[in-house]
């Protein structure tokens, strides 16, 4: 069996993974739909900016998020460990600082968001874990609307011709 450290890297890390994986393809996909200037291949454009904003995103929440979300944890123990919406929403201020470097409200709301679904999604692995309960689904769920939006985006290609 796994050591408690080695179960809390793997929770932080699945948590980073999922985080950002469910941001950027909202984020993308949304993108997609509200743009009115469509003339390239969609699926090519919703996977190449999934990409980008999941990397970009995956640095910050790796990095950033990971540091934060240990202090807060830690916190948590201390002073008030049945409140883990209070973990969630110090998480979501934590991120929504993102704004400080990057003084855009879309970006201050994203990195709230992007945070508070990681704090979600840490816990409720924690709180399977400890009922030893598997978390597969939380995996395969996301990847499978993923695959479903790019099969979406693909089918839905902007009709043109050579003549334009």
């Amino acid at each position: 069996m796994k050591g408690r450290g080695d179960r809390k890297v793997t929770r932080k890390l699945s948590a980073t993974f999922l985080s950002t994986l469910i941001s950027s393809t909202a984020i993308c996909s949304w993108g997609l739909v509200t743009d009115d200037n469509i003339e390239n291949n969609l699926a090519a454009d919703f996977f190449f900016w999934t990409v980008i904003y999941f990397l970009f995103m995956g640095i910050i929440v790796l990095i950033y998020g990971n540091i934060v979300s240990v202090i807060v944890e830690s916190f948590q123990r201390k002073w008030f460990e049945e409140a883990d919406w209070l973990y969630i929403l110090i998480l979501g201020v934590f991120g929504a600082a993102i704004g400080l470097i990057l003084p855009h409200w879309e970006v201050i709301i994203q990195g709230f968001f992007v945070a508070m679904l990681y704090g979600l999604i840490d816990k409720f692995m924690l709180k399977r874990w400890q009922q030893n309960k598997g978390t597969a689904m939380l995996f395969i769920v996301p990847l499978a609307v993923f695959v479903m939006l790019s099969v979406y985006f693909h089918y839905t290609l902007p009709t043109w011709s050579f003549e334009q």
